[in-house]
């Protein structure tokens, strides 16, 4: 994060990182079950496994070019294109095939539904999946599904690149679903 690129005067700080506005650690803490580590930890970690191990051995990637490490990421991680202007990424309540046929079927019922304005009636945070689905649908007719495949994967790696249709620039309510109503509520409570 770069804020003022152009001053370069001496003792003025123009390079930011997540940590000098969000308390990330503090996160940690504070939720039990919740395992958040820097990229340098994950790194160091990984540097017994031959599948990850970063370029060069290389755990430190402050103030460098981040480049090398994506494309490493990439290359190690699963990657897979979420597209938040055509689908809704969902979460199943269960692991298995069977929440995820469960979820398909329930995103086939909301395309039969007539089509419903929300503003200023929103749906209960605890209604049932086939509402809430509707009310985030849009003009989304297709499943982004965290399935087996992604379940399975030691390392997902979440893309970013705009020309090849990698960008998730929107709001995280509005792009990503959990089956269970309650998964869905703590997690937008806590992003937000």
């Amino acid at each position: 994060l770069h804020m003022l690129e152009n001053d370069i005067r001496p003792g003025k700080k123009n390079a930011f990182a997540f940590s000098d506005f969000y308390h990330i650690e503090s996160l940690d803490r504070e939720h039990e079950g919740l395992d958040i580590i820097s990229m340098e930890d994950f790194l160091k970690r990984n540097l017994e496994n031959s599948a990850v191990k970063p370029p060069k051995n290389e755990v430190d990637w402050n103030n460098k070019n981040l480049d090398p490490l994506w494309d490493h990421l990439r290359t190690v991680g699963h990657v897979k294109k979420f597209d938040p202007w055509s689908c809704i990424a969902v979460i199943p309540s269960a692991e298995g095939e069977e929440a995820i046929t469960d979820l398909q079927n329930i995103m086939e019922d909301v395309k039969k539904l007539p089509d419903r304005d929300f503003a200023g009636n929103p749906i209960d945070v605890s209604a049932p999946a086939v509402e809430r689905l509707q009310e985030m649908r849009a003009d989304r007719d297709e499943l982004c599904v965290y399935d087996r495949e992604m379940q399975g994967q030691r390392l997902l790696h979440f893309k970013m690149d705009p020309e090849e249709g990698h960008r998730l620039l929107i709001h995280f309510y509005a792009f990503i679903f959990f089956q269970d109503w309650k998964h869905d509520l703590w997690t937008k409570r806590f992003v937000r």
